[in-house]
């Protein structure tokens, strides 16, 4: 099962929210190009996660918690999509 919320404002800044059930194991991997992207490791909570920003300055950010996949991604500030991310933990 998956989950899309899309948030749109003013302009063309929006945010989209995924939520995916994983079966157990579940594994992901990340492969990006190094001139186009700074991947970054982060906190949330006591969950590890992976900050992707773009050369566009869109960005992603992706953490598993009890089985269960999240994406952030859209053209928001880091400050903005981290205070999201906690909100959402």
């Amino acid at each position: 099962m998956k989950l899309l919320l899309k948030y749109t404002a003013s302009g063309s800044r929006y945010f989209e929210i995924t939520e995916k059930n994983t079966p157990a194991g579940y594994v992901q991997g990340y492969g990006y190009d190094i001139e186009d992207a700074v991947v970054q490791d982060i906190k949330i909570g006591n969950t590890s996660g992976k900050m992707i920003v773009f050369k566009d300055k869109s960005l992603k950010i992706r953490w598993i918690k009890l089985g269960i996949v999240y994406q952030l991604e859209g053209n928001i500030s880091k400050e903005e999509a981290l205070k999201i991310v906690e909100s959402l933990h």
